[in-house]
């Protein structure tokens, strides 16, 4: 049995639908899930005492700068790191975002979004598009930090990164730039973070 440590909000648990219920039933069977919320110090041995790090908390500016320190050095060492919604937005820590390889550069209100894989790229998730509401968050990656681009999100006549995966030195990076509410996590999403789940832990 594999085990990820999920670092959430105080109270994140607690919400029908959401937090760590919606990990445990999409890896049941093959993943072990404890949560840490509202965790401000963080040393390498708890990170390294698990196979991946999923980050959902909206409170990364509130970590001391040894946790960021001794997360990054987790990834680079081989470790594997999730990251959605609120877990990629941070002020203070640019370091986080080169980790993630971009960052936040705005949102709208919830609203019906379109989600559609990036044509040419291949890749594992097997889901061709899907609909959900959800805040329009966009995002800028790095043009250097050769970030796989998986699922663009529709807004306005344009389309940003929504879905994205790297290789960090020795380890890997998958990002989900939703996953604010329950509703952000139909099917066609827990398939795509099922298969990520296999990407960062069986490297497939």
């Amino acid at each position: 049995m594999k085990r990820a440590l999920l670092l959430a909000d105080p109270g994140s648990s607690r919400e029908p639908g959401y937090g760590e219920e919606i990990f445990r039933d999409i890896y049941k069977g093959w993943m072990e899930i404890e949560t840490l919320c509202g965790g401000r110090e963080i040393s390498l041995e708890q990170f390294c005492t698990c196979h991946t790090v999923i980050l959902h908390t909206g409170h990364l500016d509130a970590w001391s700068r040894e946790s960021v320190g001794n997360l990054i050095a987790y990834v680079a060492d081989g470790g594997s790191l999730m990251a959605l919604g609120e877990g990629l937005h941070t002020r203070r820590y640019p370091e986080i975002l080169g980790l993630l390889g971009g960052g936040l550069k705005g949102k709208s209100t919830p609203c019906l979004l379109d989600f559609k894989k990036t044509e040419g790229k291949e890749s594992p998730e097997r889901v061709e598009s899907f609909s959900l509401t959800e805040e329009a968050r966009f995002y800028e990656l790095d043009p250097l930090g050769e970030s796989q681009v998986l699922y663009e999100m529709e807004y306005a006549c344009r389309s940003y990164p929504a879905v994205w995966r790297r290789n960090y030195a020795w380890g890997r990076v998958f990002c989900l730039g939703f996953g604010t509410m329950a509703e952000s996590f139909p099917p066609p999403v827990r398939k795509i973070l099922w298969e990520a789940g296999l990407w960062l832990l069986y490297r497939t």
